[in-house]
């Protein structure tokens, strides 16, 4: 089990974070929020790629028992991935088995399995200099899931993948759904609706929502805003949680 407890941050005199507590066991927990709301920032925490200004994350084993950080397996996606050019696709893999600690015997069925699972075994032995950008992106989350990580952390994994590549990143998390924590950032509604068994709805440092998809929607009833009639004004919500704003003011449904 993976437990957040009263993580803050703070960047010089900005405040980023205001004690944010959540727990998640082998479930699939989507992140929302604007630009700005921290949540890069709380994926970094929760890998240890950042420190918090106070808090703590604590992992459990099924037992209970806390397990030190520095012996937890976690595949992480940052928003900006990249790759050595002269590498192949299927030589950077290796390289992150290599540095995940997977066993050596391991490294083709795994790497294999997955590269498939993403339609990118065709693209194996080709330089990752002449890969797409969607295609990195791809190799991006392959890597993350490397190894039977215990959590999966993962920011923005489907930006600038087509309909087609969604649809396969679906299918992979239901594959290790269950199987380990994974923790998806995105400003895609539809794919938060489609993989997460939980929302996590932040903004300003705080979370605004914790909890099942079908919740959320409720707590949108009459508060959302259809894009698809003409750009006009809309009066906004009194209570402040959600806006409804000009279609010139959203992005992928979420206010900016």
């Amino acid at each position: 089990m993976l437990k957040v407890k009263k993580i803050e941050k703070n960047f010089g005199k900005k405040r980023v974070l205001n004690g944010i507590t959540f727990a998640a066991d082998r479930q699939v927990i989507g992140i929302l929020g604007p630009n700005g709301a921290g949540k890069t920032t709380l994926l970094k925490i929760i890998a240890g790629i950042t420190g918090s200004s106070g808090g703590e994350v604590i992992f459990e084993d099924n037992e209970g028992k806390q397990i030190p950080n520095k012996q937890i397996r976690i595949g992480y996606l940052p928003q900006n991935f990249g790759l050595i050019r002269n590498y192949t696709l299927y030589e950077h893999m290796e390289y992150f088995s290599c540095i995940k600690g997977v066993e050596k015997e391991k490294w083709k069925n795994n790497i294999n399995y997955i590269l498939d699972m993403v339609h990118l075994s065709d693209m194996k032995d080709v330089k990752c200099g002449k890969l797409s950008g969607g295609m990195v992106r791809r190799a991006g989350i392959v890597q993350a899931f490397l190894g039977n990580p215990y959590i999966i952390l993962l920011d923005e994994p489907t930006t600038g993948l087509d309909p087609e590549e969604r649809i396969r990143f679906q299918k992979l998390v239901n594959y290790f759904r269950n199987q380990c924590t994974i923790i998806i950032s995105t400003h895609i509604l539809d794919d938060a609706a489609k993989t997460c068994d939980e929302l996590l709805v932040a903004n300003n440092g705080d979370i605004l929502y914790y909890g099942k998809t079908v919740g959320l929607k409720e707590m949108a009833k009459g508060r959302t805003y259809d894009n698809t009639k003409a750009d006009k004004a809309e009066p906004q919500v009194e209570d402040g949680y959600m806006y409804l704003l000009k279609k010139s003011e959203m992005k992928n449904g979420i206010a900016q």
